[in-house]
C-alpha cells in the first residue's frame, strides 16, 4: 500500500465521517469530512497534472496550518510527486535554498507569504507555478480556480513502497539543510508502528479519541499525527497555530482526549493564566515529544491537569518516531519509552561496538521507518546509515527493561578535564529550582580544560536569578567538575518552530557575554 491508498482505504473502511474541525483565527468552525477531503485532493492531483506536474517531481508547500496543506499532500501523492514542506518562518534565503536544493516545480502558499516565496524563486529554472490558496489572480495561480476546472483524478499512480513520499529539510544546524527523503513504506509503516504501540482491542473504541492538533505540518512529527489519524478513522481539531487560549477553549469546547505537541507548548500551558478558567478534564493522552522534557516539567503539569504526558522520541530520519511510552506500561521520568514494534536499536560506542546496560553511547536505529537518504548528498547518507543502522547523533543509555533515556546531543556533550559532562543531566537539576522555568546548558572553549560549562536560565515571572543562586543551587547536587562557571540569565530561550532549544545562537550570546 501507498500512501495515496491509505485515504482511499480510509473511506472505504469508515464511510464519510467528520475528519477535520478546522478553527481558522477570528472565524467559525469549518466542519470536513474525510470524504470532502478524499474529492478535493483528487481535483487537485488532476489540476496538478494539468500544469505539466510529473511522478518523482517535487511540489513545495509554504504555509501555516490549514486544510489546504492536507490536501496538498495528498494530491502530490495521488501523481507520485514528492512533497516538500518549507516552514513558512523561514527568510527568503533560507526558502530558496530548499527550493533550488529540492528542483521544486510548484509552490502552494498564501497571499501573506507571497512576496517572501517570489523573491525566493526569481531566476529558478525548474519552479513553474506559484499557486496561491487566497488572494487575487495577478500574483499567481489560485488554488479555488485551479480545483474548480478540474476534474478528479481517475486512480492514482501505482507507487512502489520504496518511492520518496516527502522530503523534509533538517534545521541545517550543523550545516546546509538536508533533505531527508522518506519513503511510503516508511511514512505508512511509522504510522502502524505508532498504532499498534498505543492502542489494544480491549481499549474503548479509538475514535472517541478526539485529537486537539497544534503541531506543524510542515514538520514529521505532525505529518505523522495527520497519517495515524487516516488509519484510524479519529477526528481532529486543528488550529492554524499554537495559542494557549485556543488551546483551552478547543479542549472544553470539543471534549478533546489526546493532544500531541512539544516541551515548550506544554511549558506554556502551564504558565496560562487562563488555565485555570477552562474544563480540562476530557483530556487522557498529553503526548509530548521532538525535545527533552523536563521531569520537573512533567510533575508539575500532571499536578495541575488530568491525564498523562507520555514521552516520546523521534528524528525526521526515522519517519520520525523511534520510541514511546503507552498507557499500558509503567512511565519512567526522564525516559522515551520503549522501541515501536519493528523498531531496533543499539547503543555504541565510539567504535560502533555495543556498550553494557545503563552505558551511555550513540543510539542506533534500525527499521522500516528509516529513511532512504539525504537527497543529493550520497557521502553524509553512506556515513549516516553504515553497517546498516541509523546513527542518531544522540547519545542515550538502555536500562534493563528496555527502556531509553536520550542523554545529549554527540554534538553537545561536553567534554571538561577529560571528563564527559551530558548537558540534559546538569538541566534536570536546575530545573528544579523553584525560580527557574526555563535552563539549557551549554560550553564555550576554555584554555585550561578544554571546555567552560556555561548554564543559561530564564526565571519565573517575578522571580530573581543570578550566578550565585545557580552555582549555589548545584553545589552537592553534581559533581564539582560539572558546576557552571557561568550564568546567562534571559527573558527566554531561543527556539526554532517546533519548540527545540537553539544551542547555536546561545553560544553566539554567551560568546559575546563572557568572551568580549
Amino acid at each position: 500500500m501507498n500512501l495515496a491508498e491509505l485515504f482511499d482505504r480510509n473511506y472505504e473502511r469508515f464511510g464519510e465521517y467528520e475528519s477535520l474541525i478546522w478553527l481558522p483565527e477570528g472565524e467559525k468552525e469549518i466542519r470536513i469530512t474525510n470524504l470532502d477531503m478524499l474529492r478535493e485532493s483528487k481535483r487537485l492531483a488532476q489540476a496538478l497534472r494539468d500544469l505539466g506536474v510529473e511522478r518523482g517531481d517535487s511540489i513545495a508547500v509554504f504555509l501555516p496550518n490549514s486544510p489546504e496543506v492536507i490536501v496538498t499532500y495528498r494530491a502530490a501523492w495521488q501523481i507520485g510527486a514528492v512533497a516538500v514542506p518549507i516552514l513558512f518562518h523561514l527568510s527568503e534565503g533560507e526558502a530558496r535554498y530548499i527550493l533550488e536544493h529540492s528542483e521544486t516545480v510548484v509552490v502552494i502558499t498564501n497571499e501573506d507569504l507571497y512576496e517572501t516565496i517570489a523573491s525566493a524563486s526569481h531566476g529558478l529554472d525548474r519552479l513553474e507555478h506559484i499557486i496561491l490558496i487566497d488572494g487575487e489572480r495577478d500574483k499567481g495561480v489560485l488554488y479555488r480556480d485551479l480545483l474548480s476546472k478540474s476534474r478528479e483524478l481517475p486512480a492514482p499512480v501505482d507507487m512502489k513502497e520504496n518511492e520518496t513520499a516527502v522530503m523534509i529539510y533538517t534545521a541545517g544546524t550543523t550545516g546546509k539543510p538536508k533533505g531527508v527523503m522518506l519513503s511510503h513504506l516508511n511514512l505508512l509503516c511509522n504510522a502502524m508502528s505508532c498504532f499498534e504501540h498505543n492502542y489494544f482491542p480491549e481499549q474503548e473504541d479509538i475514535r472517541t479519541l478526539t485529537n486537539l492538533f497544534v503541531l506543524p505540518l510542515c514538520h514529521s512529527y505532525g505529518l505523522i499525527v495527520s497519517n495515524l489519524g487516516a488509519l484510524t478513522g479519529t477526528m481532529s481539531v486543528m488550529l492554524p497555530r499554537f495559542d494557549t487560549k485556543a488551546v483551552f477553549r478547543a479542549i472544553e469546547n470539543y471534549k478533546i482526549k489526546s493532544l500531541s505537541a512539544v516541551p515548550a507548548m506544554y511549558s506554556m500551558l502551564l504558565q496560562a493564566p487562563e488555565a485555570d478558567h477552562h474544563d480540562t478534564s476530557s483530556m487522557e493522552l498529553w503526548n509530548s515529544g521532538s525535545a527533552p522534557l523536563s521531569v520537573e516539567l512533567i510533575r508539575q503539569f500532571e499536578a495541575k491537569f488530568t491525564g498523562r504526558i507520555y514521552e516520546g522520541y523521534g528524528l525526521s530520519e526515522a519517519s520520525p518516531s523511534v520510541s514511546a511510552h503507552h498507557r499500558k506500561m509503567k512511565t519512567k521520568p526522564g525516559s522515551v519509552g520503549a522501541p515501536l514494534p519493528g523498531v531496533s536499536v543499539r547503543v555504541v560506542d565510539y567504535n560502533d561496538q555495543d556498550v553494557d546496560v545503563n552505558e551511555i553511547g550513540e543510539l542506533l536505529v534500525r527499521g522500516d521507518n528509516v529513511m532512504k537518504g539525504y537527497y543529493k548528498m550520497p557521502e553524509k547518507t553512506a556515513d549516516v546509515l553504515r553497517g546498516g543502522w541509523l546513527h542518531t547523533g544522540d547519545m542515550a543509555r538502555i536500562d534493563e527493561e528496555g527502556y531509553i533515556f536520550i542523554m545529549e546531543r554527540k554534538d553537545d556533550m561536553i567534554i571538561r578535564g577529560g571528563e564527559n559532562i551530558y548537558p540534559r543531566e546538569l538541566e534536570e537539576v536546575i530545573w528544579s529550582h523553584d525560580a527557574v522555568l526555563e535552563a539549557a546548558v551549554i560550553s564555550l572553549p576554555d584554555n585550561i580544560m578544554g571546555e567552560k560549562v556555561v548554564a543559561v536560565v530564564v526565571p519565573q515571572s517575578g522571580k530573581y536569578l543570578t550566578e550565585d543562586n545557580i552555582k549555589d543551587f548545584c553545589r552537592g547536587k553534581v559533581a564539582k567538575f560539572k558546576i557552571p562557571g557561568a550564568v546567562l540569565v534571559l527573558d527566554a530561550l531561543p527556539r526554532n518552530a517546533i519548540g527545540k532549544v537553539l544551542k547555536k545562537e546561545l553560544r553566539l550570546m554567551a560568546q559575546e557575554r563572557f568572551q568580549s
